[in-house]
């Protein structure tokens, strides 16, 4: 693989003890739902001259260079490891561990309850889900979860809430 977009993705997925290495998923993805422009910011990011993965303080600075004097191309390109990372399996099973969630596209394909996954019911008596962001529908949907506070809301339920 080239060295300029293995610095490139270990520069913006390091990695943790829980999550992997943005190195050892965003290669082994095909992301169909790329854009032309992030296609080309890849081919453009593989052009970049970066400090080796070996050398963090430098590849961060190099990437904020990069990030201030060709924006365009930087953010493009992290889309495209992002959306990479972000659908690969593995990931995916972290996500679904950590928030007891099943991790899947967003709507319309939805975000079914699997088995595995344990369920506990959200009601506005044992806390208010929903933040106000300043919006007329974040307060629709605050008012909606306050006017009946023993409520168990269901999926469908809430997929009928006010959207942007």
């Amino acid at each position: 693989m080239n060295a300029a977009l293995n610095s490139f993705v270990a520069g913006l997925l390091p990695g943790s003890d829980i999550w992997p290495s943005g190195l050892e998923i965003v290669f082994d993805v095909e992301l169909p739902t790329a854009t032309i422009e992030m296609r080309q910011a890849w081919e453009e990011v593989s052009t970049w001259i970066l400090p080796p993965t070996t050398e963090p303080v430098e590849l961060q600075q190099a990437l904020q260079r990069y990030q201030a004097s060709d924006s365009a191309t930087f953010d493009q390109g992290m889309l495209m490891a992002y959306g990479c990372y972000y659908s690969h399996p593995r990931v995916l099973a972290v996500i679904e561990q950590r928030c007891g969630y099943s991790a899947r596209p967003p709507q319309p394909l939805g975000h079914p309850v699997t088995d595995r996954v344990q369920v506990h019911p959200i009601s506005a008596l044992n806390d208010v889900r929903w933040r106000l962001d300043g919006t007329a529908q974040a307060e629709q949907i605050q008012q909606i979860q306050r006017s009946q506070p023993a409520h168990i809301w269901t999926e469908e339920e809430i997929s009928t809430w006010p959207t942007l």
